[in-house]
């Protein structure tokens, strides 16, 4: 009877071991699936994010195949062409252009021996009809090389006793500096 009753507790003891083990077992394929769906999912994102990266790699490889194509700032001689551009939208369109500003923001990693594209920021003022301020607008658009609008913003006004309608344009210009600059004039 002994003999039973140790036999009986070596199989128990046996039995418990058996069943930690495949607890601990199925606890290890648990977190192993657990980890292989999470490592999927960040490999997914992954993916997700090279392809994102690559288009952006792309557009960026087109924008600086194209760079060339930006005017050359050099001297005031963009200034003049930019004057005379906004003075041409204005007579073409039938407005008047009452103020034009503008400030070269100077580039990040200023460089005497490379070309370097420089932003300059601009803010024009036009007085006219409604027809012919939106007219203004798309001139501007299709006339003024390398220039980005920002904001554009009407409004009706009083100029001499008449009413008149008021265009504010800010937008930038995108030119290259230094010596080396690569493009062609704004004309």
């Amino acid at each position: 009877m002994k003999l039973v009753l140790e036999l009986e507790q070596k199989a128990n003891s046996l039995i418990l071991v058996l069943v930690a083990l495949i607890a601990v077992g199925a606890a290890a394929l648990g977190y192993s699936a657990y980890r292989r769906n999470t490592i999927s999912a960040q490999l997914q994102n992954l993916a997700i994010e090279v392809r994102a990266l690559q288009r952006s790699l792309e557009a960026l490889e087109q924008s600086r195949a194209h760079s060339s194509k930006l005017p050359l700032l050099a001297g005031a001689h963009w200034e003049k062409d930019l004057t005379e551009d906004m003075n041409a939208v204005a007579e073409e369109s039938g407005t008047r252009l009452a103020k034009l500003v503008y400030t070269v923001q100077p580039p990040a990693q200023p460089s005497k021996k490379e070309a370097q594209l420089t932003v300059v920021a601009v803010e024009a003022e036009l007085y006219g009809s409604h027809t012919s301020l939106l007219r203004a607008v798309s001139l501007v658009q299709e006339q003024i090389k390398a220039f980005k609008l920002d904001t554009v913003e009407t409004m009706p006004i009083q100029i001499e006793n008449k009413p008149v309608d008021q265009l504010k344009i800010t937008g930038r210009l995108y030119c290259y500096t230094g010596s080396n600059g690569a493009g062609s004039d704004t004309k």
